[in-house]
């Protein structure tokens, strides 16, 4: 009965510890460029909500939500030719001086519109 206790409270912890896992930034500052998108997800403590993919641009992108204390946001992963290219927020996308990563980013946010 001893282990059976103890083989119930160890599964109780696992399944919760598991349940309440986010996105957060100390996942996002995990992140290097050149990873392939299962890297990013092993390396993660949760995996994206929404995974948008563009074929005819070789463009993947993994929609996180990302949680910072009790504000919760969308932070992207955006890949290119299977490549993590840029991440972070759709408002970095936007700012971002190179224009494709700006296209990623407007393209996300119209996808997850769409959804």
């Amino acid at each position: 009965m001893k282990k059976f206790i103890i083989l119930l409270a160890s599964v109780s912890v696992v399944f919760f510890t598991q349940s309440c896992a986010v996105f957060t930034l100390a996942d996002a500052n995990t992140l290097q460029k050149g990873m392939a998108p299962t890297e990013v997800l092993n390396q993660v403590s949760k995996g994206p909500r929404e995974t948008l993919v563009n074929a005819s641009k070789n463009l993947e992108v993994q929609v996180f939500q990302i949680v910072v204390g009790n504000y919760k946001a969308d932070y992207f992963a955006a890949y290119k030719g299977g490549k993590l290219l840029y991440w972070g927020y759709p408002y970095e996308f936007a700012r971002h001086n190179n224009p494709e990563i700006v296209e990623m980013g407007a393209w996300a946010v119209d996808e997850l519109k769409r959804l």
